[in-house]
């Protein structure tokens, strides 16, 4: 089960799983609706053994607004099912409140590329979800802190609010 959001000051943070916290910088994720900046986070302590990966969106809208989300997947896990996810949601005053159960669909082209994802997301009292979808428009990679750090930047769309997002996908260097 992921910790409860956290901020102090300019700073947001998810723990999808014990030991795992993502933490971002409010200014670097509105950055994201201009189509600037870096992948607006940090990763609070090392990866762990047991972890296969750590996937991190960072979204923002146009009009203001963002969409968090940090996953860890465990050494082992078949599928997106077994994947720990914490998200949050904010709107274009900055309040943030944490998303139930986040829902990620990810189609890949042929040479292996992420090339769109879907998500679901469902609010606490809420019995629809709120759909959002990235269609890729860029990709690279990189070393970090011992890393490998894959990112695909997307055009992205959140309840018919149009902005931009970056999907991260950090794993242990082998």
């Amino acid at each position: 089960m992921a910790k409860a959001p956290t901020g102090v000051a300019d700073e947001i943070a998810l723990e999808p799983a014990p030991g795992i916290r993502i933490v971002w910088d409010q200014g670097l994720i509105e950055s994201h609706a201009r189509g600037e900046g870096d992948d607006g986070w940090s990763l609070d302590g090392p990866i762990g053994s047991d972890v296969a990966a750590v996937r991190v969106l960072t979204a923002a809208g146009a009009e203001g607004g963002a969409l968090l989300i940090a996953g860890v997947r465990p050494v082992g896990a078949e599928g997106h099912d077994t994947e720990h996810l914490a998200a949050l949601l904010g709107d274009s005053d900055g309040s943030l409140q944490p998303v139930k159960e986040t829902l990620i669909s990810t189609e890949y082209a042929t040479e292996g590329r992420i090339r769109r994802i879907g998500l679901e997301l469902y609010l606490p009292g809420e019995d629809y979800a709120l759909r959002a979808a990235g269609d890729a428009v860029g990709y690279g990679e990189s070393d970090r802190d011992g890393a490998q750090l894959s990112f695909t930047s997307l055009d992205f769309r959140l309840d018919g609010q149009r902005g931009a997002g970056r999907l991260d996908l950090l794993r242990r260097a082998s």
